[in-house]
């Protein structure tokens, strides 16, 4: 505060706008009235990647809703300090790229971009390592498994047409942004291929086509990341082995296309066959907590989901894999679906601002703001 005025600085657009957040959430309001405290305060995130992960399909909220209420969400997010947004094209809803329906959405996806990288976050895109659409040859298609989840339109790497048709689809999306700091290369859920030459995936045909998505991306942004998803791995059906041949992917092959890995979960904790990976710093590891779905039924459930309870155990499973530096736990992106689990958003945007606050402390500013 000087000559009347308050100050906020911060070292880059996005620590600005988080500073003006905490101001807000600091401040008391009344009729008529707002109270600043007397407070000079200063903070720095402990951890780099501190994000959301937007599902942009299936007719859930940032797939249908008008786009300035996705806007806010936004905007609300780069307050509470967050820094990166990931979004997913999911091929298997249209017929191809020229799908007029197809352009509406790539349309949208590329709008969210704009706010994000305004706010100073950075954007990324998630893709499926053998995606495709639903016009896709039947005779280049995956085999799957009783139990996999799959549209069964997905194509097999181990089939050159099939490979080469992802690559092309792949490309046509990411020709499609001005800008994409980082992308998630993804095995399943939908994806995956259990032929003889792809199996299994994760230590397989999904590394094989994960390859080419990565060159398909740098051709374009050299300076972009790429992070390898572990979501599922050793968890389906005929397709054990994939952590160990992961592994030893990384020890031999070393490769340098690849960023980091993304640790995902159904559950509480991130599985600690990560933390053994070769060169830890060379490949950092994020996580992806499950916000929305959590013992939801029907798929979606009603109404909003605050799941302190089980976010607090999984950030205690992390606290726990300290310290948080380079080579260790560098953040992650929330699978969100929705603003009915704002505040569990909340929760993991503090979390990677200062994985060391408890988490009532967390509520009470959540509430004491929007309540």
């Amino acid at each position: 505060d000087a000559n009347g005025r308050l100050h906020v600085v911060g070292q880059s657009p996005s620590g600005v706008v988080a500073g003006l957040g905490k101001l807000l959430r600091l401040t008391r309001y009344a009729e008529r009235a707002l109270v600043v405290p007397a407070v000079t305060l200063t903070d720095t995130p402990q951890l780099p990647v501190r994000g959301i992960y937007f599902a942009t399909h299936f007719g859930n909220f940032y797939h249908v809703a008008p786009v300035e209420e996705v806007d806010r969400v936004i905007e609300d997010f780069a307050l509470w300090g967050s820094n990166s947004l990931t979004v997913w094209f999911d091929m298997h809803h249209f017929a191809g790229c020229e799908d007029p329906a197809a352009q509406a959405h790539l349309a949208r996806l590329k709008h969210f971009g704009e706010p994000a990288r305004g706010l100073g976050m950075q954007f990324g895109l998630a893709f499926l390592a053998n995606e495709a659409y639903n016009s896709s040859p039947e005779r280049l298609r995956a085999k799957w498994l009783p139990g996999w989840p799959h549209y069964h339109v997905e194509l097999c790497p181990s089939k050159p047409e099939g490979l080469a048709l992802t690559g092309k689809w792949q490309a046509q999306i990411l020709s499609a942004f001005p800008n994409v700091d980082f992308i998630w290369t993804w095995p399943y859920d939908q994806g995956g291929c259990a032929c003889d030459q792809c199996k299994p995936w994760g230590a397989n045909g999904f590394l094989r086509a994960s390859e080419q998505l990565a060159r398909l991306y740098h051709e374009r942004f050299p300076e972009g990341k790429v992070w390898l998803s572990t979501w599922l791995f050793d968890s389906l059906s005929g397709a054990q082995g994939e952590y160990a041949g992961l592994m030893r992917y990384l020890r031999e092959q070393k490769p340098s296309w690849l960023g980091g890995i993304l640790g995902g979960t159904h559950g509480d904790a991130i599985p600690t066959v990560l933390d053994e990976r070769p060169d830890p710093e060379r490949y950092p590891l994020t996580c992806f907590p499950e916000i929305s779905m959590y013992q939801m039924s029907p798929w979606g459930g009603c109404g909003a989901n605050p799941l302190p309870g089980f976010c607090g155990r999984l950030m205690d499973n992390l606290r726990e894999r300290t310290p948080f530096v380079r080579g260790r736990v560098q953040g992650g992106w929330p699978y969100s679906e929705g603003i009915y689990e704002d505040l569990n958003k909340f929760l993991w945007s503090q979390f990677f601002w200062s994985p060391g606050r408890p988490t009532e402390d967390m509520l009470a500013e959540y509430a004491s703001y929007y309540l």
